[in-house]
């Protein structure tokens, strides 16, 4: 707790303008390009090189269910393809600020490069709700009427499934 604390401060002090979010955004485009990379190379011959080469890190990715799991410079796989996955939205931010299409693209592809590299789950879903949430950005002005269409779908699906409404989410 106290150094996640520290951490927002930290970061709440350094970055103060829409120049230094813009800075740290291409910083961590870098970042997805270097992990990205490597964590392309890792799923193909299965060698990590930041382990192999850095240390810190297993330098052989794990299989599970016959999918090499890259997790580049991350301690393991799904932290990797989550950063991944948040990086989509502040990729369209800097591609809607106009200045830098080029490195958002960039940033755009090894995100999902580590997304797609990482075979688990919860990076993919975590980048479909990002893609999903960037469509439904138009929407924020008419929340009161998807809240009201969010309850008459569930009370409908209620009326119609055999099973409660909560079975849906297994």
């Amino acid at each position: 707790l106290w150094s996640m604390l520290g951490m927002y401060f930290l970061l709440r002090s350094m970055i103060r303008n829409h120049e230094d979010i813009l800075r740290t955004i291409k910083v961590f485009v870098l970042i997805a390009v270097a992990n990205g990379a490597g964590m392309a190379c890792e799923h193909f011959t299965r060698m990590n090189l930041f382990g192999l080469v850095l240390g810190g890190v297993k330098p052989y990715s794990d299989v599970r269910d016959g999918m090499i799991r890259s997790q580049g410079a991350f301690a393991m796989s799904i932290p990797a393809g989550t950063f991944g996955a948040t990086l989509v939205p502040l990729m369209f931010w800097l591609w809607k600020r106009g200045r830098a299409k080029g490195t958002a693209l960039i940033g755009f592809a090894f995100a999902t490069v580590m997304v797609v590299t990482t075979g688990s789950s919860t990076p993919l879903l975590g980048y479909v709700a990002a893609v999903i949430g960037l469509c439904l950005w138009p929407l924020r002005g008419r929340m009161r009427m998807v809240r009201r269409g969010i309850v008459a779908t569930l009370v409908c699906l209620q009326l119609v499934m055999k099973a409660p409404v909560w079975f849906i989410l297994n």
